[in-house]
C-alpha cells in the first residue's frame, strides 16, 4: 500500500478495483489496527440474532444518533426503514439486510466509517438512494469514510464529489510474484483514468441526468476517449 494524505472530515475515500486484489483485506486491517474510534460494515454483514428491526435500532450504541433530526432526514426516511421496522433480523432479504447493517454503521458513533461493497443485493434505484445518503451523510456529520465498492456505477458517483479521493488497486509491476498494490489516494479523474485504462472501458456524463455512462467498447466515443486518454469525461 503506498503512502497518501486523506482529509479527516467530510471525505470519502472510495476503493476500486478488480476482484481478489486485497480491497476487503486492506478495510479489515485498517478496521482492526487504527487506534481511532472506527464504525466498520463487512461485506456479507449476518442477521442472526432474534428480535425486530426496531429493537436493534434501539440498541444504546444507536440511540443518541437515531435520535437525531438530522439523522432521521438525511438516513433513516430515504431507506424507507418504517417498511420493515416489524420485521425479524432474521427473516430479511438480502436487500433488507444489507440496508439494515448500512443503517447501524452510520448510527454508531465513530469518527471513521468503512463499509465494504454497500450496494450488494440491492436493486438499481436502492443503489441510487444509498449513493445519495452515502454523500450527505459524510458531508453533513463531518466524518471521513472509506468505501470498497464493485458497482462501478455507484462508485464513480461517490468518487466525483469534489471532497472524495479514491484509492485504486492494480498489478505491481516491481514484484516477482503476482501480487497487487494500492494506489496512494488521488483526486476522481486522475485514479478513474487509471482504474478504467485497466479495465479498457470508458465512461461519459449523461449531459440530461449527470449521470456516469459506460461507452460502448468500439464505438466512436469510445475510440475517441481512448486516443486522448480521458477514460472518463
Amino acid at each position: 500500500v503506498k503512502p497518501g494524505k486523506i482529509r479527516y472530515h467530510s471525505s470519502i475515500n472510495v476503493i476500486m478495483g478488480r476482484n481478489g486484489v486485497g480491497k476487503s483485506s486492506m478495510l479489515k486491517r485498517l478496521a482492526t489496527s487504527l487506534d481511532l474510534p472506527i464504525s466498520y460494515k463487512s461485506q456479507h454483514p449476518k442477521m442472526s440474532k432474534a428480535g425486530t428491526v426496531t429493537s436493534l435500532l434501539a440498541h444504546k450504541k444507536y440511540r443518541a444518533r437515531m435520535a437525531d433530526p438530522q439523522f432521521q432526514s438525511d438516513v433513516v426516511r430515504p431507506m424507507n426503514i418504517d417498511r420493515i421496522k416489524n420485521k425479524n433480523l432474521n427473516r430479511l432479504s438480502g436487500g433488507e439486510r444489507q440496508k439494515v447493517a448500512i443503517l447501524c454503521c452510520l448510527a454508531t458513533a465513530a469518527d471513521i466509517y468503512m463499509l465494504d461493497e454497500p450496494s450488494a443485493n440491492l436493486d438499481i434505484e436502492q443503489r441510487a438512494i444509498i449513493t445519495q445518503i452515502l454523500k450527505r451523510f459524510f458531508l453533513n456529520f463531518k466524518k471521513c469514510g472509506f468505501v470498497v465498492e464493485h458497482d462501478i456505477m455507484m462508485a464513480t458517483s461517490i468518487a466525483s464529489e469534489m471532497y472524495s479521493n479514491v484509492i485504486v488497486f492494480q498489478d505491481d509491476p516491481d514484484a516477482v510474484e503476482r501480487c497487487f498494490q494500492a494506489c496512494q489516494p488521488k483526486s476522481f479523474n486522475g485514479a478513474m483514468n487509471s482504474f478504467l485504462a485497466d479495465l479498457g472501458i470508458t465512461l461519459r456524463t449523461d449531459p440530461e441526468h449527470g449521470r456516469p455512462r459506460i461507452n460502448r467498447v468500439g464505438s466512436g466515443r469510445d475510440r475517441e476517449q481512448k486516443a486522448s486518454g480521458q477514460y472518463v469525461q
